[in-house]
């Protein structure tokens, strides 16, 4: 079993220019839909959104294409504000606090110091910035969020909303008895309102010091022009339960809530009116900059644009939830992928594209319970299975289910005519005809089967549960069982001729995932345990010769070697999603796809560069790098740089922003450093690693598992 490598290349051994792009990166992919929570916009055009499980989504076209962007968290997000086009924050579920600088291309988690779950986030500038949530939390910063500071709310009671109409003055409002609470001294002192109403409040809204709304359950509707010491009930006209409020001046405003509800007033709400939303899902989040064009968003991804204040509402759709089980290119521009939506809404899913990824065009395929595999011998014959099996001949323009076959787990084809499938319960089916006929073979087990590959029409294995593997040399007609030496579930195997292949395994055993990556040089006679790691399963293997491949697992975890497997490292991926496959056309261009919609390319074999100068490596920037391994146990290594000579503290936190462990505290001189943390004696979890020296702090996260 080899060891662990770490490449580093630098700056006068490549020129990074003349790579189109470095590492892995997210393609321009409709993503994955969830509840969105919130919407900022920017201008008639620009939008962003958040919601479950980390998404942000953004438009920079009117809503016709929203592109993911990596949050880097898989925690939910419930409020994203933005002080200018390129800085904003996001906030959410257990103490998430996440900013960008480049509008949210690149995202980076801060220490908020609460474990508590986060509603909403407000910035009168760069600095200064409050975030409020459950508990009565109210947290604080004057540096951009580096360091956010505790404050004292009075109240005990969960709040969902904040808004400040200048560095002083600001309101939060809450659950408990309709709790409205006021600062006048920038959250030094909050002190609770007086409210006639008790209902839960979910939003709050100023347009200046004095006038301002705020919305709850039961189509609760209070104005203030004092500052908030009166509030008078509006009559809403509904008794729907309202989430969000936002008013483009004094006059002009609306509100949404339960079940598409929109309501909008010209009077400063003294008359409020229905708006026709077209849709029957719970809306959470208003936001307008002018008096015409506005934003909504809401459950199961709803988000709705007007152009003419709201007599109109459009939808702007966004794909429901999926997983990519599967990818295959065929060359540099052509490839599908294809997956399943997620429980209760199973469906079958297929993407296409024909420029390398830049779009994708879905297909949706009934209720079905979505498919594993894809496979194409040329641009336009392919077969997908799952639950089904489907062909197409015309590149996928149009499928057709294969009523003679069996759904399986994973297909393969040889030519356009002989491919075998394999699935649950050992089932093994051939055909000779293209798909038109399957004859079913023996397999001699009922382990479920999860991968089959051929070499030539007469050789070929399968593999499948608790290590097992399954070799022919008569195209089927026999099958005989081998083994590796593992028992893990085998969930890849691939080879790139009849002798030399590699499996990709692994397990989890009710608390650490385990995975494995085996090969053998004599056609599955032996195989060798080259690379062993606790913390994900591995998922698919892909190999474009003898000595180039790559394998993805979960968390995110993706592998290469370029020597056959002697060595495997660790590559950064951005994304802590499973992976369930990988495709590479050359040496440096593949992609990976996984669970949420995770859809990874890279045009460079997936290498991230660390750069130094080329004179004595002298580092020229603060720099704090991913730790690796990362899912890890017990120990990992963490690299960092320093321009000059100075006082460096890196520090370990836990999720609830406690620390843990100081790992330096001195000063050092100019280099880069690597150290190691043995997290042994602390449990499995989500960490952040701090380095702080006079004038720079970065903080990164970590995972845990053991």
């Amino acid at each position: 079993m080899k060891k662990l490598l770490l490449l580093i290349v630098t700056s006068f051994l490549f020129d990074l220019s003349t790579l189109a792009q470095e590492g892995w990166f997210i393609q321009n992919y409709v993503p994955v839909s969830c509840d969105v929570h919130n919407i900022h916009v920017f201008n008639s055009d620009t939008a962003i959104a958040v919601g479950g499980s980390g998404t942000i989504i953004k438009t920079i076209d009117c809503g016709v294409c929203w592109n993911y962007q990596a949050s880097g968290t898989s925690m939910g997000l419930r409020s994203t504000y933005f002080i200018n086009d390129n800085t904003g924050w996001a906030v959410g579920v257990a103490g998430t606090i996440i900013k960008t600088t480049n509008g949210g291309t690149n995202w980076n988690t801060q220490i908020s110091g609460t474990g508590w779950s986060l509603g909403s986030v407000y910035f009168v500038d760069n600095n200064t910035g409050w975030v409020v949530g459950n508990h009565g939390t109210i947290l604080k910063t004057t540096d951009g969020g580096t360091t956010w500071n505790s404050q004292a709310s009075g109240t005990g009671s969960s709040l969902f909303s904040v808004h400040f109409s200048d560095n002083n003055t600001g309101w939060a409002v809450g659950y408990d008895f309709g709790i409205i609470i006021k600062t006048t001294d920038g959250g030094i002192t909050w002190n609770p309102q007086n409210n006639v109403s008790t209902e839960p409040l979910w939003s709050v809204h100023f347009t200046d010091n004095n006038t301002g709304w705020v919305v709850g359950n039961d189509g609760t509707i209070l104005n203030t022009t004092n500052g908030g010491e009166n509030w008078l009930q509006q009559v809403s006209g509904t008794t729907k339960d309202l989430f969000s409020i936002c008013f483009s001046n004094n006059s002009t405003g609306w509100a949404v809530g339960d079940y598409g509800t929109i309501l909008k007033t010209t009077d400063g709400g003294e008359n409020w009116h229905p708006q026709t939303s077209g849709t029957g899902e719970d809306l959470r989040s208003v936001n307008f900059k002018d008096n015409n064009t506005g934003w909504v968003a809401g459950l199961n991804s709803k988000i709705l644009r007007t152009t003419d204040g709201g007599m109109n509402w459009n939808s702007s759709p966004i794909n429901k939830t999926i997983h990519l089980n599967s990818v295959q290119f065929i060359d540099n521009n052509t490839g599908w992928a294809v997956g399943n939506g997620m429980h209760p809404y199973y469906y079958v899913t297929i993407l296409n594209t024909t420029d390398g990824g830049e779009n994708w065009n879905t297909l949706n395929i009934g209720n079905e319970d979505g498919l594993n595999s894809v496979y194409f011998i040329n641009s336009n014959n392919g077969w997908a299975v799952g639950s089904l099996m489907l062909k197409t001949t015309n590149g996928g323009e149009n499928w057709i289910t294969q009523t003679n076959g069996v759904g399986g787990n994973s297909v393969y084809f040889i030519d356009q005519n002989t491919g075998w499938v394999v699935g649950f319960g050992g089932t093994i089916s051939k055909t000779i005809d293209g798909g038109e006929n399957w004859i079913s073979q023996s397999s001699g087990t009922t382990k479920d089967l999860e991968s089959v590959h051929f070499t030539d029409q007469n050789t070929g294995w399968a593999v499948g549960r608790n290590g097992t593997i399954l070799k022919t040399i008569d195209g089927g007609t026999n099958w005989e069982g081998h083994s590796c030496g593992t028992g893990y579930d085998i969930h890849s195997i691939y080879f790139t001729n009849s002798n030399t292949g590699w499996i990709a395994c692994g397990e989890h055993d009710g608390k650490n995932p385990q995975g494995e990556i085996w090969k053998t040089t004599n056609g599955g006679e032996d195989w060798v345990n080259q690379f062993a790691e606790i913390g994900s399963v591995f998922q698919s293997v892909h190999f474009i010769d003898t000595n180039t491949g790559w394998v993805v697992g979960w968390y995110g975890a993706i592998l290469q070697t370029t020597n056959g497997g002697e060595d495997w490292v660790f590559q950064t991926s951005g994304t802590t999603k499973g992976l369930r496959s990988v495709h590479f056309t050359d040496q440096n261009t593949g992609w990976a796809v996984g669970r949420f919609g995770a859809l990874l390319k890279t045009t460079n074999g997936g290498v991230t560069f660390v750069e130094e100068e080329e004179i004595n490596n002298i580092p020229t920037n603060y720099n704090l790098n991913q730790n690796f391994p990362n899912p890890f146990n017990p120990s990992t290594k963490i690299k960092f740089s320093i321009p000059k000579t100075s006082k460096v503290t890196i520090k370990i936190y836990d999720i609830l922003g406690n620390e843990i462990e100081t790992l330096v505290n001195e000063e050092k001189p100019t280099g880069t450093y690597e150290i190691t943390w043995n997290a042994e004696n602390s449990p499995s979890g989500v960490y952040f690693y701090q380095l702080r020296t006079g004038e720079f702090v970065e903080t990164k996260k970590m995972i845990l598992i053991k």
